[in-house]
Order: C-alpha cells, then sequence, then structure tokens
C-alpha cells in the first residue's frame, strides 16, 4: 500500500480507535470513578488516537490535492 492510500487507511483506523478507547473510557469512568489515574489515562490515549488521526487525515488530503 503506497501513497494517498495509506494516508486514508491510516486515518480511518485511528478514527476508529478513537470511538472504542472513548467508549472504553466511558465505560471505565462509570466502573472505577474514584480511580483518577486509569480515567486520566484513557483520556490521553483517545486524545492522542485523535490527534493522529487528524495528522494523517490531513496528510492524505495534501497528497490527494497535489496529484489532481
Amino acid at each position: 500500500m503506497k501513497g494517498p492510500r495509506a494516508w486514508r487507511t491510516g486515518a480511518i483506523l485511528f478514527a476508529v480507535c478513537v470511538v472504542l478507547q472513548g467508549f472504553g473510557a466511558v465505560r471505565y469512568a462509570f466502573r472505577m470513578p474514584h480511580d483518577l489515574v486509569g480515567i486520566g489515562l484513557y483520556s490521553v490515549t483517545t486524545v492522542l488516537f485523535a490527534v493522529a488521526a487528524i495528522g494523517f487525515y490531513l496528510k492524505w488530503r495534501t497528497e490527494t490535492r497535489q496529484e489532481g
């Protein structure tokens, strides 16, 4: 897999990770509401997955605009 297709696939996979990680964070917060470290770690990883998804998306957009 090369070029824009790889960036698009990465963006989609990271977006799926954001949804799953967010769902997991909500479940964890309801199950263990006093564990602030666990909730914080879930939140940080959700944000980092979102940043990665946005980065992959922006890279895909720039490469598809250069080709077209």
